[in-house]
């Protein structure tokens, strides 16, 4: 990555992760929440430095100081996991986080239906085949994701299990999203005619793997179907 992007890159991320760690401090006279403000603070700002430390390393040291950078947000849930329990999230805003999330990455799957149609001129069968099958896929996961596991019912921190079934839950749709990218890329890679390959292959059935477990995780720790919210565009006016 040339300096100046990593720069831009880098610089822009470091500076959200500072703001983040400066908007925890401002909270810090919440009664109660001291242990939680003081986790997140030194979190964030911890990230704001190793993404400002990764622009000036060289080549392979600076995705290794990002990657360690990441691998915090990854393990966040758990850093804080004694502090939620104490002082739970609301029970709506990070399923309404997600579940918006899930929509936007499956638009990005019907915009690469889009794509795949628009691949060449003339069009050809396997642009048609491919845009279908994307289209279906689509649909299919928005199904699976808001009707049959409810991955953006209401999560309800009541004690350690709870709290455990909702980490789960959010760890749960990391293989989903992948999955999900995987199989837009998937689309447009099998628009160009002959473009049948081990390729194409591989980033459709990884895809399908990897939003499979995802909805297999997200499944196990689906809420009761009284707690959970209409999915949107079904009897609700969500988007």
């Amino acid at each position: 990555m040339p300096l100046g992007s990593a720069w831009a890159f880098g610089g822009g991320l470091a500076a959200f992760k500072l703001l983040l760690a400066v908007a925890c401090q401002s909270e810090r006279g919440w009664s109660g929440a001291a242990g939680l403000i003081r986790v997140y603070s030194g979190l964030y700002a911890a990230q704001a430095g190793l993404w400002a430390l990764g622009i000036v390393l060289p080549g392979p040291a600076r995705f290794v100081v990002w990657g360690v950078a990441l691998l915090l947000d990854l393990a966040s849930p758990w850093l804080v996991a004694r502090q939620t329990t104490t002082v739970p999230p609301h029970p709506t805003h990070l399923p309404e986080r997600f579940g918006l999330f899930t929509i936007i990455l499956l638009g990005e799957g019907m915009a690469s239906v889009v794509h795949a149609l628009d691949h060449g001129d003339p069009l050809h069968l396997s642009a048609v085949i491919a845009a279908c099958l994307g289209a279906g896929l689509s649909f299919l996961l928005w199904m699976a994701y808001f009707q049959h596991v409810r991955g953006h019912g209401e999560r309800r921190i009541e004690d350690a299990v709870t709290g455990r079934r909702m980490r789960l839950w959010a760890y749960g749709h990391v293989p989903l999203y992948l999955g999900v990218a995987s199989l837009a890329a998937g689309t447009v890679a099998l628009a160009t005619p002959g473009a049948l390959s081990s390729l194409t292959i591989g980033l459709y059935i990884g895809g399908l793997s990897l939003a499979g477990a995802g909805l297999v995780l997200l499944g196990r720790v689906r809420p009761p179907a009284s707690d959970a919210r209409p999915a949107p565009g079904v009897g609700s006016l969500t988007v």
